[in-house]
């Protein structure tokens, strides 16, 4: 037998060993790459489930305050006011509430959101003597995370609405004749103030 055949067959061999080692070593090191792709968690698979929770809660949100304003208890909320103790009925030192709006409007809010597992704040803007935006808040659940929506509704007080008595009845007390309510009169004619409820939802 030739021994130069002998050797070149044997290389032959072995090349090919190594050439089948880095095929099979590659294949593997695909599938790995390809399985880590597949269940990777990304930030943007995180941000698109988020992004997914907050469309939810915005819409809900939306559909409350729109309800509300409809069947008028948004607007009886918002002259829910003890006049003579210059806050909301009942509401803590603060000037707020903590645990829950003690109106109609508040009940919806309750059934909306209290077996989702989300909670809630409630502000109201308004316009000052110099035209400015203010804000009071009228209920705080907590610090909304950094996934909180904001929805607002606008309200259109005229002088003729009337404040609101603990039992959500009207006081005969006209707003314009209220020397003690948050918002003051800052439109001429029948309109006295214009107030944007918002209310701030995120889940815990």
């Amino acid at each position: 037998m030739d021994g130069s055949r002998f050797a070149t067959t044997q290389d032959e061999r072995g090349q090919a060993h190594v050439l089948e080692g880095i095929a099979a070593a590659m294949l593997v090191l695909t599938s790995v790459i390809f399985a880590l792709q597949v269940t990777a968690v990304t930030p943007l698979t995180a941000s698109t489930a988020n992004q997914h929770l907050e469309t939810q809660a915005a819409g809900a949100t939306a559909g409350v305050l729109a309800t509300a304003d409809e069947q008028g208890t948004l607007r009886e909320t918002v002259l829910y006011w003890n006049d003579s103790g210059s806050r909301f009925h009942d509401a803590g030192p603060q000037g707020q509430y903590a645990a829950r709006v003690p109106t109609e409007f508040g009940d919806t809010l309750e059934a909306a959101f209290r077996d989702r597992g989300m909670v809630y704040n409630v502000n109201m803007l308004y316009l000052n003597d110099a035209g400015d935006v203010r804000e009071i808040q009228m209920l705080h659940q907590g610090d909304p995370s950094d996934h909180a929506v904001r929805v607002t509704r606008t309200v259109v007080l005229y002088d003729s609405d009337t404040l609101r008595a603990a039992d959500e009845n009207s006081t005969g007390v006209a707003v314009a004749d209220s020397n003690r309510y948050f918002a003051s009169n800052v439109e001429e004619g029948p309109v006295y103030n214009v107030i944007r409820v918002e209310v701030v939802v995120w889940r815990v």
